[in-house]
């Protein structure tokens, strides 16, 4: 998975693909297994990540992208912002 958060392999089924010898499941038992994963799990596994990443954007002054004018920026679900609060909250 945190080659999936890091972006090397951006989808759970090229990443699991990449790695088919070492995983030793199929893909759908992966699924499933990833199902049963609780979102403050998935959350402290992009946090780490970013606390990883951090010291490198900082040593190569990086910044973050600035959108493109004309185009609204979506989400990590990928749903426009403007329609995320309309949401039905958990």
């Amino acid at each position: 998975m945190s080659e999936v958060v890091l972006g090397v392999h951006p989808p759970v089924h090229a990443a699991s693909q990449s790695h088919k010898d070492t995983i030793g499941v199929s893909p759908t038992a992966l699924y499933n297994q990833l199902d049963r994963v609780e979102t403050g799990g998935s959350a402290a596994l992009v946090r780490d990540a970013a606390a990883l990443a951090e010291p490198v954007v900082k040593a190569l002054q990086a910044s973050p992208p600035r959108g493109l004018p004309g185009y609204q920026s979506k989400g990590l679900d990928g749903h426009h912002f403007a329609a995320t609060p309309h949401r039905i909250e958990a």
